[in-house]
């Protein structure tokens, strides 16, 4: 059992025993954190822990995320001073419906230990799903910190490609984020524009705009709380 195991362990006992009336009297739906469990992808072994998981949905999409090393937590200079480094394998909850909402970090959240985890993840959609397009998508990329299970870094960014097809077009692609930073979950929403119907010269004469909003929270946990197109 690695120090992060240990650490999600003794807080949700801490929080129980000494912490509950506290809580509630201020307001915070303790109930939502509690619910969250340990991922069951931790693992104590790093090296099983650092392999990248990739999920395959219904739809053709494709996700792919990982837990980054002690090294490159370094590296960047995302642990707080002092702060311990562990390795947490990230895992896809099908069902997002049981995540519970965003919970603020109380100001008085400190613990006598800090521990700090990484992740990283890309998620393509649009490319290759049957019936759709081949060789058009947009890429949804996240990366996050949390420490003591609280959001504590977070950069995002997107792309597309359009295979070089001569009928094919990608017209752009935006995100928009909430939470984050100092609360239990972090929602990032992408949504990119494509062109499968495009004539040189002229322009576009099909389009669709495809949308994904995914969440994550501070046990590397992700889910899908939006998919169109």
């Amino acid at each position: 059992m690695n120090r992060f195991t240990r650490l999600l362990n003794r807080t949700v006992q801490t929080t129980v025993t000494h912490r509950l009336m506290r809580v509630l009297s201020a307001g915070l739906a303790i109930g939502c954190v509690l619910a969250v469990a340990s991922p069951a992808g931790a693992k104590s072994d790093t090296n099983v822990a650092l392999l990248p998981v990739t999920t395959v949905m219904a739809d053709g999409s494709e996700m792919t995320a990982r837990a980054l090393s002690p090294g490159e937590v370094r590296a960047r200079g995302l642990a707080p001073p002092g702060a311990d480094i562990d390795v947490a394998a990230p895992s896809f909850v099908s069902d997002g419906a049981k995540m519970g909402k965003p919970i603020q970090r109380p100001k008085k959240a400190g613990a006598s230990v800090q521990s700090t985890v990484c992740w990283n993840l890309s998620y393509r959609f649009g490319s290759n799903p049957p019936g759709t397009y081949t060789d058009l998508y947009t890429m949804h990329e996240v990366f996050y910190c949390a420490t003591n299970t609280w959001i504590s870094s977070t950069s995002k960014s997107c792309w597309q490609f359009d295979g070089g097809y001569p009928t094919y077009e990608v017209l752009g692609c935006s995100q928009s984020e909430a939470y984050g930073v100092g609360w239990s979950q972090w929602h990032v929403r992408t949504v990119g524009n494509v062109c499968w119907n495009w004539i040189p010269g002229y322009g576009c004469l099909s389009n669709t705009v495809q949308v994904r909003k995914l969440g994550y929270n501070g046990f590397g946990q992700y889910w899908i709380i939006e998919s169109i197109g």
